[in-house]
């Protein structure tokens, strides 16, 4: 008996925590119906209606107090419409809707003596009057036309009302920060980064996949379980019409600008190359329906490349500069099912790759000390039910997994040193490691329903050059 009570209580506090989460990926309309002089007026049938929802309009009957709540909406612009006998019918369009907010739509109703209707286009600012949460959304529209570093360092700088702790200029942390790089106050940490609701952070998104991105940074609501700055991505999602996009940015070494003046060289600044070879970021997606207002799917891929010259990075006997590159690939898709007017069930999957050879790279660790970098992280895979009770009640169950998988292999230098008339041994201290849980510095994420254990390090000398998981620290000594 004792168990199954702690069973239920798992379960109801699983289902609170999801919820939590699926009010910063979802957004709520508030529809009041009221007269020419301001009086509420119940028993009005409001509509609402959008190409992100799934399972077609929604209607619904203002109660006594004239007012009727759609919760669990996902972003998007939404026509809402107000009709009772006796009273022109009133459609307002263009009510834009951004994740985690509620938008309160008054629909003024006026007396008709024959069947009207009378359509207006929605020119009021997307204000939440329900919540006092201070911080911005980030919509897709801005992430493709603003010039920004598509990383959550980029995305960092862009917040208002922070404090950046690094920085990314013209992509310069391409594949080389997974967390966000700022605070809200205070000291750093305490930051949460979401995907559809995943807590992980240790992945390298494709931010051409989310349909928005919200940030909270201060005067939270209680759902929220960080002093940090908190980002929920809201991945996009099919609909009733095919739709698709197709991006890219480039950049190579000739597009670089050079601030290195004649009077720094005059006070003794020792010039060394930090030129790109060629940057690239290509993404693209796809979605619509399989069966329309039933099941939809949308799917995404991102591909981006990064190489530029580290001054005095080269091999351990000379030669020229060593380009150091990263690759980064991600794709993910996302199916939508609609079971019910009221029931609604997602799945969702991604898994980025990065690869980034002589990681750990500079002047004074040559190319034969370094390792190559070949690791994926898994977000999801993720299931998340909705359930739309009544206009003051829902449910929300979500399953989630975020996963970190990585392998590093020592840098081959024997062509390198063999080309110099010398032989190498390369001696390897490797540090194996199990966890089940993975924190960064400063930032809240985590394998979603783990417990963070630590298995203790095995240590063993090696006399070659094995692939394994772990962390290697070496160094080559010419023979």
């Amino acid at each position: 008996m004792k168990k199954s009570i702690v069973g239920i209580g798992l379960v109801i506090a699983l289902m609170l925590c999801s919820t939590a989460f699926s009010q910063v990926l979802t957004s709520n309309i508030t529809a009041r119906a009221q007269d020419s002089t301001g009086g509420v007026i119940p028993g009005v049938e409001v509509t609402i209606s959008s190409p992100a929802m799934i399972g077609g309009a929604r209607k619904e009957i203002t109660d006594e107090t004239g007012t009727y709540r759609f919760t669990l909406l996902p972003p998007g612009v939404y026509r809402v419409s107000f009709a009772l006998p006796g009273f022109k019918t009133l459609n307002i369009d263009d009510v834009t809707l951004t994740a985690g907010n509620t938008f309160t739509q008054v629909g003024k109703m006026e007396v008709a003596s024959t069947a009207e209707e009378v359509t207006v286009s929605s020119q009021a600012p997307t204000i939440d009057l329900e919540s006092a949460t201070v911080g911005v959304n980030i919509s897709q529209k801005m992430m493709t036309d603003l010039p920004w570093s598509r990383s959550l360092t980029g995305m960092s700088m862009m917040i208002p009302g922070v404090f950046s702790t690094s920085f990314d200029i013209g992509n310069s942390n391409f594949g080389t920060s997974s967390t966000i790089a700022a605070r809200s106050g205070g000291r750093s940490g305490g930051n949460v980064v979401t995907i559809d609701g995943l807590v992980w952070c240790q992945t390298y998104s494709d931010y051409g996949s989310f349909e928005e991105m919200n940030v909270s940074t201060n005067a939270k609501g209680a759902d929220q379980m960080n002093s940090g700055i908190t980002l929920g991505m809201v991945v996009k999602s099919g609909s009733n019409q095919f739709h698709g996009a197709m991006n890219g940015s480039y950049q190579n070494g000739s597009m670089q600008s050079n601030n290195i003046s004649q009077d720094l060289l005059d006070r003794g600044l020792t010039v060394g190359s930090n030129k790109y070879t060629h940057y690239d970021d290509l993404y693209g997606d796809i979605g619509g329906p399989i069966m329309k207002d039933r099941l939809w799917f949308y799917f995404s891929y991102r591909e981006g490349y990064q190489g530029n010259f580290i001054p005095g990075f080269r091999t351990a006997v000379g030669g020229p500069l060593t380009e150091f590159y990263t690759k980064l690939r991600g794709p993910s898709g996302k199916f939508t099912y609609q079971l019910t007017s009221k029931q609604k069930l997602e799945a969702y999957m991604g898994y980025p790759d990065k690869f980034q050879p002589f990681r750990g790279g500079n002047a004074k660790q040559p190319k034969e000390a370094t390792q190559d970098q070949d690791s994926w992280s898994s977000q999801g895979p993720m299931l998340t039910y909705t359930n739309i009770i009544n206009s003051k009640t829902t449910l929300t169950a979500k399953i989630t997994r975020g996963g970190y998988c990585g392998r590093a292999t020592p840098t081959d230098s024997t062509a390198t040193l063999k080309a110099s008339g010398q032989t190498s041994r390369s001696w390897w201290v490797v540090v194996l490691s199990r966890r089940e849980s993975q924190r960064s510095s400063g930032s809240a994420c985590r394998t979603s329903g783990s417990t963070s254990r630590t298995r203790p390090a095995v240590r063993r000398m090696a006399h070659s050059t094995p692939t394994m998981r772990g962390r290697f620290v070496g160094r080559s000594l010419p023979i």
